[in-house]
Formats: C-alpha cells, structure tokens, sequence
C-alpha cells in the first residue's frame, strides 16, 4: 500500500524544464552555437543532475578548461538569475496542484529535486506550496541521499513509496532503493516511454497509484 509520494520538481510539479533549457543555452552562447547546441543536447538527455555538475562537466567536455569551486559557484548564480523569477511564474504540470492539495493529508508527500534546496524552498513558498510537503529537498545532496533519509526518518518501507519523475536520474535512484516509479513522458522527453507506469500529465495519478495498490 502507498503511504508516500517523491516527486521531482521541474517537469513533474512546475513545467519549468523549457525555462532551465533556455537558461543553459544562454550561458553558453558566448561560446558559439556548436557549443551551446551540444550543451542543451546533453542537458536535456541527463535530466536531475545539479546545475554545479553540469556546469563542471560543459565547461571540461565542451571548452576544454577545469573549473574550481568558486568558479562554479558564480556561474551557477548566474544560471539562478537567469531562471528563479520565469519559473516562479511558470504553469503547474496539468493537474499537479489539484492531486497535491487534495490528496496531501493522504499520502506523506516529499519534493526530491537536482535544484539547490534554498532556491528550491523559496519557489515552493513563493507558489504556496511548502505546507503541502513533509519535506523538501534538493541539491548538493543527491536523490539517492534523499530518499534513504526519507525512508529512515519516517520509518517506510520501499513498497509504500513511489517515486514520480522525468528523468533517467529520478528511475535509477527509484530502482536504488527498489521503490515503485511513475514516469511522466512528454513529446520533448520520452526516455521513460518503456516504463511501466507513464503519465503525461498528473490528471490520471490517482488512477496510476490505485493500480500499483
């Protein structure tokens, strides 16, 4: 029986996945449009990674230079001001809201994402979702990280959690801890289009979930 919803963040509560493309794209377009292209190509095929990851990773792969910590910080902060205002306007994923607020005295409900966890709590104060959710957690910490103190602090077994996701990232740390995964696939992702429970929106959630219990 599901006691306990994970969801990611960007794509499966906010539709804000278009608005961190558009962000990297801009980040590195001084570089040229080879290197902006390939940066986009890789940010959409690795989804839940931390922006400090990838940021690390472009600059190495693609402009040949390695960057220290504080360097990485600064670009990042860039990224986040590109990004924080658009995706505090950013639509809900059709029917998310409406599953939360009504199903959240049901279910134990937790926001597992690659956004830094400070960005992350003030979108969720800023679109009035923070009381929903028994806890919020984002990066440095990883999804893997946030669910074993999820499942130790709230004492669940990994048949009473499903995870909901987007990305390659979200079903690997699902399948880590043997959790139940739902993957929302849409036109522009469909690395998930072979599992087993997919949505395209959360209008149907509460019928996926029945069908696991």
């Amino acid at each position: 029986m599901i006691k306990t919803i994970i969801f990611d963040f960007d794509g499966v509560i906010l539709e804000s996945l278009d608005v961190k493309t558009e962000a990297f794209k801009k980040l590195y377009q001084p570089y040229g449009p080879s290197i902006s292209n390939k940066v986009v190509e890789n940010h959409l095929e690795n989804g839940g990674i931390s922006r400090y990851e990838k940021i690390k990773i472009y600059h190495k792969q693609f402009l040949g230079k390695d960057l220290d910590d504080e360097k990485v910080q600064k670009i990042a902060q860039i990224f986040s001001d590109i990004v924080l205002d658009k995706i505090i306007k950013v639509s809900f994923v059709d029917g998310a809201k409406y599953f939360i607020e009504k199903n959240y005295e049901k279910y134990l409900m937790f926001i597992s994402s690659a956004t830094p966890t400070d960005e992350l709590k003030f979108i969720c104060r800023q679109r009035k979702i923070s009381k929903y959710f028994k806890g919020i957690f984002g990066s440095p910490d990883s999804k893997s990280k946030h669910i074993s103190f999820i499942m130790d602090n709230w004492s669940l077994k990994n048949n009473e959690i499903v995870f909901i996701g987007d990305s390659s990232t979200d079903l690997v740390a699902a399948e880590k801890h043997n959790l139940w995964f739902i993957g929302r696939v849409t036109s522009g992702l469909k690395n998930l289009i072979n599992e087993r429970y997919t949505l395209n929106d959360l209008n149907k959630l509460d019928k996926i979930i029945s069908m696991i219990n």
